[in-house]
């Protein structure tokens, strides 16, 4: 969540003159390719039909029961409630609140944040204090949720899908968060500062360390683990003196020639990976995603332009002023006509240790010959790289992940992917030219759930030493796991939250790994082996679906947070500072407190589950304060299913209340 709420709040009334705008300009279809091209019959686009998948709902196809705990689904909804209806329900329903989708070219949000900044500067000539500022509002958290749905229960704070850790000094970290920005800590955890409060989008895709460099770093903005409440980006951005005094510079998204005019670098679209040269902070490989506009997968757009191209940019000027890029053709598959360069999702890219020119590339897309699966570059800093396909993923739409090192002689790839639907890992003792080894003690590791958590890192020193991450654990799935042989692999999850999300081990201390999940950022000292919560009132990085007020009370409220359960803001009754705990468990939607009330000790609140089957939904419901914060595995909401949409169901309360 943003620092400054104050700057925030007047984006968002600029931001929504804007949207009113975008209402009148007309309505796309949920379902759309880059071109825009939809069947009208089946609501799909030609390639999501041939299988792989365009937008976050395609993904959908996939079974993803997940095993075990879950924050995505309480316990009690287990074996009644399937979780590919509820995320594909959610999304629909959010979407209908805000009246999407719309086709927003004009990017008001950007344009928001320009007219904003441009009043602000105005208003300093003239000697205006703007209303909303510091002085009068205040940052209610959390920060962090102390009683988290971890098992032993830890500090959690929300969604971080990228980590970098600099080259010769672990104690200095990066993390990127869902929403709430990039954030920087110089102690190993101790204290967080953020460094983007002043960005044109607070999504984080990526993050890299320049590293002969390391004090400019690379930022991607637009989250790329397929989230239906995930944000597309605005661009790049880097950092310089990023250890000391930060200087931002961006968003970077230039114009690049390509088959269709006029087309941009990263327009609409998420910002999955960064690759900086080893001794070259100005070279620099960027893979792009998917993007989508908040929950109900929405796209930036249906066409080329204003949407960029999906796949792999090089720079080699990205430390001047104005960085230039170049779109290089990984794979002809998904191309747009009239351009050829290719319009596939590009998950992950890896770059040898040892030899930059070699680069190793995950692509989502068809389970073909030429499409989805891995590829490999052995001349990726020449004039025209070209790329060679070396594995096909088995299952279209299989998402893929990369780790990679080099010991000795020996450049050791790992792909993990989502085959099969529930997670494979495959191995190459050859920079990824071949892959002849399937670790099958690690099958299964993310559940099912493969387009959203999965992770991979190995040891920069240790080819046998392998981290892995995935869903929630249960028989075979595993929030994290490690291997010390190269070979099988051991559950290490105490103290972790669910659905992870990005593995980094310190380059220069092996034993310090850093992990990013849906309850924010984790550190362990002892390779994987133990876990500390390094979530702190300094990292602010919860994500809220809703907050309901209490009516005469302001200081009393609830509010549901993704993957964090429904939280209540608590005041301490000898600081009378402010705090959040979670009430209760799942995933966080909606909330509502009884309007009709004066009591803030006996009073009926509602929120719900959002884990919906085809005509039901969970709510629950508690008459008693004393009874509002959850310990992991209970708590004393009553839950119910209603068989009416939520909409109705919240018109009814509110008419009976």
């Amino acid at each position: 969540m943003p620092r400054r709420p104050y700057r925030w709040l007047w984006i968002s009334l600029v931001v929504g003159f804007f949207l009113a705008v975008g209402n009148f300009i007309g309505h796309v279809p949920s379902y759309v390719s880059a071109a825009g091209s939809v069947n009208p019959k089946s609501g799909q686009t030609p390639q999501a039909q041939s299988g792989a998948p365009d937008t976050v709902e395609e993904f959908e196809n996939e079974s993803i029961e997940a095993e075990g705990d879950d924050p995505d689904l309480p316990s009690f909804f287990k074996g009644k409630i399937n979780k590919k209806d509820y995320l594909r329900r959610r999304g629909e329903y959010f979407a209908k609140l805000r009246g999407l989708p719309h086709s927003l070219p004009y990017e008001p949000r950007s344009k928001a944040i320009q007219l904003m900044e441009r009043q602000e500067l105005e208003g300093r000539r003239l000697g205006l204090v703007p209303k909303i500022n510091s002085s009068t509002w205040t940052s209610l958290g959390p920060n962090p949720i102390p009683n988290g749905q971890t098992s032993p229960s830890v500090a959690v704070s929300g969604r971080t899908p990228c980590v970098a850790i600099h080259p010769t000094n672990p104690n200095i970290v990066y993390a990127g968060t869902a929403g709430g920005g990039l954030y920087r800590t110089t102690d190993g955890g101790t204290t967080w500062t953020a460094l983007m409060d002043s960005a044109q989008s607070l999504a984080i895709g990526a993050v890299a360390i320049a590293p002969s460099q390391p004090s400019t770093i690379y930022v991607g903005t637009g989250e790329a683990s397929s989230s239906l409440d995930g944000y597309f980006g605005v661009g790049l951005y880097r950092i310089d003196n990023a250890d000391t005094t930060p200087t931002l510079t961006g968003p970077i998204n230039p114009l690049v020639t390509t088959g269709i005019a006029n087309t941009t670098a990263f327009t609409g679209r998420s910002i999955s990976k960064i690759v900086v040269h080893p001794t070259d902070p100005a070279t620099i490989f960027v893979g792009t995603s998917t993007g989508i506009g908040g929950i109900g997968g929405t796209t930036l757009s249906g066409s080329v332009p204003p949407l960029a191209l999906r796949g792999v940019y090089r720079s080699t000027n990205a430390t001047s002023a104005s960085p230039a890029f170049t779109k290089l053709t990984v794979t002809t598959a998904g191309s747009v006509a009239p351009d050829t360069t290719g319009g596939r999702s590009v998950t992950d890219i890896v770059m040898d240790p040892s030899n930059p020119n070699v680069l190793v590339v995950g692509v989502v897309g068809n389970a073909a010959a030429g499409d989805g699966g891995c590829y490999q570059s052995t001349n990726a800093l020449g004039a025209t790289p070209t790329f060679t396909q070396t594995r096909t993923t088995v299952t279209s739409g299989a998402r893929v992940e990369l780790a990679i090192n080099r010991v000795g002689s020996t450049t050791t790839v790992l792909a993990a992917t989502g085959d099969n639907s529930t997670g494979q890992l495959f191995l190459s003792t050859d920079a990824g030219a071949t892959w002849p080894t399937t670790l099958t003690n690690a099958n299964g590791y993310c559940g099912g759930q493969c387009f959203y958590d999965i992770a991979v890192a190995l040891d920069p020193g240790n080819a046998n030493n392998i981290y892995i991450g995935g869903a929630a654990s249960g028989a075979s799935t595993r929030i994290f796991a490690r291997s010390t042989n190269g070979t099988t692999f051991t559950a290490s999850s105490s103290g972790l939250h669910a659905d992870t999300h990005a593995i980094a081990v310190a380059p220069s201390n092996p034993s310090i790994v850093y992990t990013g999940n849906d309850g924010g950022i984790f550190k362990s000292t002892d390779a994987g082996v133990s876990w500390t919560s390094v979530n702190n009132s300094s990292y602010n990085a919860t994500q809220f679906q809703s907050l309901a007020l209490h009516p005469t009370d302001r200081t009393f409220m609830i509010g549901g947070t993704q993957d964090n359960g429904t939280q209540r803001l608590f005041t301490s009754s000898t600081t009378g500072a402010s705090f959040w705990k979670r009430s209760d468990g799942g995933d966080g939607g909606f909330t509502l407190i009884d309007q009709n009330t004066t009591s803030t000790t006996s009073l009926t609140m509602y929120h719900t589950y959002f884990n919906q089957s085809p005509s039901q939904i969970g709510f629950a419901r508690i008459t008693s304060v004393s009874n509002s914060t959850a310990s992991v595995g209970t708590d004393s909401w009553l839950t119910f299913l209603a068989r009416l949409w939520p909409f109705l169901i919240f018109e009814k309360m509110n008419q009976a209340e």
